[in-house]
């Protein structure tokens, strides 16, 4: 079971039948990644790689952005984004 809480590292434990025990610690951070991050994850989910001029653009000018971190590496994200109206 994975609960989140606000700047709290959250932890996941479980049996993970055949896969071994889950151990994760996760800290959400209401921020954007930086732009070599974020491309480096959109290469990792298997997503069209950005340059990183337009990725800063992009990031800078999101909505709302959230950052999922594992040891400090950045392990997801989600962002808000919108047309202006």
């Amino acid at each position: 079971m994975i609960q989140m809480r606000d700047g709290y590292n959250v932890r996941e434990n479980g049996n993970g039948e055949g896969h071994g025990d889950l151990d994760t610690e996760v800290m959400v951070q209401h921020t954007a990644p930086e732009a070599g991050e974020y491309i480096a994850l959109r290469l990792a989910a298997g997503l069209s790689p950005k340059d990183e001029a337009a990725a800063r653009i992009a990031l800078k000018n999101s909505i709302y952005a959230v950052s999922l971190r594992s040891s400090d590496k950045l392990v997801g994200m989600g962002r808000i984004i919108g047309d202006g109206v």
